[in-house]
């Protein structure tokens, strides 16, 4: 039986942003791998302010700003989304 996964953005920024979880999310989104992670068509821009929100505060540095804002937008790209 195949595993389906809802991942609001406070949990999936885990994924961006390394903070308390982030090693717990790992490993969910491993034993989901190939079946995917549902979530809101608002997700993608609430992980963007929180990545925003972590560099102006200062919890990270420009080079780790730029990583993870790449790396969320190549999951973005090679996502694939549906409205059904």
């Amino acid at each position: 039986m195949a595993l389906i996964c809802y991942g609001d953005a406070s949990a999936l920024a885990k994924k961006y942003l390394e903070e308390e979880g982030s090693d717990h999310l790992r490993e969910i989104l491993q034993q989901v791998e190939g079946n995917g992670v549902l979530t809101s068509a608002l997700t993608h821009l609430e992980i963007v302010s929180t990545i925003e929100c972590a560099k102006r505060t200062a919890r990270i540095n420009s080079p780790a700003y730029r990583s993870a804002a790449a790396a969320l937008e190549t999951d973005v790209r090679s996502s694939s989304a549906s409205a059904d």
